[in-house]
């Protein structure tokens, strides 16, 4: 058993002194109480001293048994960011797979987004609201039939932002 207590000297034990639920501690990687100990399983860790039960890895991730760490957790997708696995900055996760946001025509500044519900570039939108890509919008006024958003922009309105809004009319291919 690994003990946390510092013993200075010699200690005789005989088995009615011998205490191990106090002394002893399980090492990272094991769980238990006492001198009881059992490595940790698969997809599970330890991380410290003295834990009765092993932590999970999280959700879309797997560990070797006996782990020590949570960075020993290997996402099936993306990486770990902030104890859960997602994707990295620039990429999306679609069909449980990390793309390149810009092949989707799709911005991802940050780590973790879904393709379903990242914004799209400017001059992009969807042909529906959860699409996991966009699609450039038609000339003439690009930037404002679609500004980036997951609307189109003032006066636009259905499918590729191609229709003026209600209120407004057309003139030279643009929405007054």
């Amino acid at each position: 058993c690994s003990s946390d207590l510092d013993l200075v000297g010699t200690v005789k034990v005989a088995p009615e002194t011998f205490v191990p639920d106090e002394m002893c501690k399980c090492l990272a990687g094991w769980h238990g109480h006492g001198a009881t100990c059992q490595i940790c399983p698969a997809d599970q860790f330890s991380d410290e001293m003295g834990l009765d039960i092993c932590k999970m890895c999280p959700p879309n991730s797997t560990a070797p048994e006996g782990s020590t760490k949570l960075a020993h957790c290997t996402c099936d997708f993306g990486n770990l960011h902030n104890g859960t696995c997602s994707c990295d900055k620039h990429h999306a996760l679609i069909k449980g797979d990390c793309v390149l946001c810009s092949k989707l025509h799709l911005q991802c500044n940050t780590s973790g987004v879904s393709a379903s519900s990242a914004l799209p570039e400017i001059s992009f939108t969807r042909l529906q609201r959860s699409a996991e890509e966009a699609h450039r919008c038609l000339p003439p006024g690009e930037l404002e039939r679609c500004p980036g958003n997951h609307q189109c922009g003032l006066g636009y309105d259905g499918t590729l932002c191609a229709t003026c809004a209600a209120g407004f009319w057309a003139k030279a291919g643009r929405c007054r």
